[in-house]
């Protein structure tokens, strides 16, 4: 039994298939959060240590908070031989924070540090904030003296190793007495690569002329901050040969940065309206591309007229077409059916194709354009199946 298909039923099946095919996907925005540090301040500077020579065998470092550090007599002559000497206690740095910071951690925020690394000068560095105006820097100095020379190449007699310091990393100090000056603070440089060069107006070693520590007569010296004349001037009240009124100063760069979290929101945006129209019609095929090798009708004879495909074709079926027996229709008799005879005569040349007639070979496409023409040859146990 033949049976047609509900016609409602496909008509929703197809308005489903249309919307789904008409209706691209739209991407949806989305918003998320991200942390990230924000740099609030910055502690830049060159700190010292000032390390002195006592009668006691040892070298101590003598300013700030940094008395705990002690090298003895043998590690600074090992220290010679090397160019440095790896100190075993840590030194502390005092340094006031920024008014940023000092805001930031009055409001409640929570500040990060962090220290620049700089192991040539300084090895296991730390810090911490205390009581939210002063940061202490905690870290192990690394001492750099001189491989050269030290204070006991220029002056002969001096009974302990006095090393010299490298420029680059520091300075000498020397306790300089004159008259109505007590042991003003002196200052001498020495360049390892030019062990002979003076920098005026600081001590040269070359300058010190015994273990007594005279001074040369007439030269320039740097002493507390000023310049002056090297005129009666010692180093030390005779203590020098015994490494007396002598001190070493190093010199230690430190940065510290100061960050403060932050947090901000990103949106990511639905894709552009055009760009998605960009994109489809990138994906569709294009019209085709005129070729230049495409064939033009050309211009006949005089009347430059051109022959269509439907008139060659019904020309050809014309001198096709066999032409009606005269002959044999003027023997017939009248009234013996020739009126029939007629008509199938008719038949048969519309047919075969008669002068002046186009032959049809293939019978017109059915019209679809309504769903209602549509036919559909589906069985009863189809249907019964899909319900």
């Amino acid at each position: 039994m033949r049976a047609i298909y509900p016609k409602r039923v496909l008509t929703c099946v197809l308005a489903m298939l249309a919307v789904f095919a008409l209706c691209p996907a739209t991407a949806e925005s989305y918003t998320y959060y991200e942390t990230y540090e924000q740099q609030i301040g910055q502690i830049r500077g060159t700190y010292s240590l000032e390390m002195w020579h006592h009668s006691g065998g040892y070298w101590m470092v003598g300013n700030g908070t940094n008395k705990r550090i002690k090298v003895t007599d043998h590690e600074i002559e090992k220290a010679g031989i090397t160019g440095y000497l790896n100190a075993t206690q840590y030194a502390k740095w005092v340094m006031e924070l920024p008014s940023a910071v000092k805001k930031a951690i009055a409001d409640g925020r929570k500040v990060t540090v962090k220290l620049s690394d700089n192991p040539t000068l300084y090895k296991s560095a730390y810090c911490e904030i205390i009581g939210g105006k002063y940061l202490h820097v905690y870290a192990k100095p690394v001492f750099h003296v001189a491989k050269t020379a030290t204070l006991n190449s220029f002056v002969k007699g001096i009974k302990v190793t006095i090393p010299l310091v490298n420029m680059t990393y520091g300075r000498n100090l020397y306790s300089i007495y004159s008259i109505g000056r007590l042991g003003a603070r002196g200052v001498g440089l020495f360049c390892d690569a030019s062990p002979g060069k003076v920098y005026e107006p600081y001590i040269h070693p070359s300058q010190i002329t015994n273990s007594l520590g005279w001074l040369k007569s007439g030269i320039k010296i740097h002493v507390g901050g000023k310049t002056i004349s090297s005129a009666g001037c010692t180093v030390g009240l005779l203590t020098l040969a015994h490494g007396g009124a002598v001190g070493l100063e190093f010199d230690f760069p430190i940065k510290a940065t100061f960050y403060v979290q932050q947090q901000k929101t990103v949106t990511v945006p639905d894709p552009e309206p055009e760009a998605e129209e960009k994109a489809q019609k990138s994906d569709s095929p294009g019209p085709p591309k005129s070729s230049d090798s495409e064939e033009k009708p050309k211009a006949s004879g005089s009347a430059g007229k051109t022959k269509s495909p439907s008139t060659s074709k019904n020309t050809k079926s014309t001198e096709g077409a066999k032409k009606p027996d005269t002959a044999n229709s003027a023997k017939r008799p009248a009234g013996s059916g020739g009126t029939k005879d007629s008509k199938n005569s008719g038949a048969g040349s519309s047919t075969k194709g008669s002068p002046g007639r186009s032959i049809k070979n293939k019978s017109p496409s059915p019209d679809i354009s309504s769903i209602d023409d549509v036919p559909f040859d589906i069985n009863e146990y189809s249907i019964h199946r899909l319900y």
